[in-house]
């Protein structure tokens, strides 16, 4: 997904389905106006329901919150998400994880604020589950070590520019 010599991709094939938790306003179309159908909103194409540009991993240290709706703080949850995604979604519906998010964690209706936050996540799980049944290397257990996740957190902090942590 960052294959290029800036860590980003072509225009051409840079959405891709990432099942994070589906929170926010959505897209606001009716029947279904908490769901956020990325990039098909833009486009029409029911092909590229759930699909979310993903951006360059340079500087990605200091450019939290991460997913398209900002569900991850660190890059240490973005990288569990990748491992797991199915876990991953759970806990954070289960423990309404956008609680505990700045924006929201003073707010006293905050566990109400997005009640379709489960539907709506499974909606777009499932399409990626019947990808990788279908063979696509979409999202895959990774089954990785506490060692391999701290080093690929490293190495994603380490595409960032000292000058924009400390000018």
């Amino acid at each position: 997904c960052h294959n290029t010599d800036n860590f980003a991709q072509t225009k051409d094939s840079n959405d891709h389905r990432l099942a994070f938790p589906q929170i926010g306003p959505g897209t606001g179309q009716s029947g279904i106006e908490t769901s956020d159908l990325g990039h098909m909103h833009r486009n029409d194409s029911e092909s590229d329901i759930y699909s979310f540009r993903s951006g360059t991993l340079l500087n990605i240290e200091v450019t939290g919150p991460f997913g398209h709706a900002g569900n991850y703080d660190t890059l240490e949850e973005v990288i569990e998400h990748y491992d797991d995604y199915h876990s991953i979604i759970d806990q954070y519906i289960d423990n309404q994880g956008w609680c505990l998010q700045p924006q929201f964690k003073d707010l006293e209706n905050c566990q109400s604020l997005f009640p379709d936050t489960r539907h709506h996540t499974d909606e777009a799980a499932k399409i990626i589950d019947d990808e990788i049944s279908d063979g696509a290397p979409v999202l895959q257990k990774l089954n990785l070590t506490q060692q391999s996740k701290d080093d690929l957190v490293n190495f994603l902090k380490a595409l960032t520019d000292p000058c924009v942590k400390q000018a």
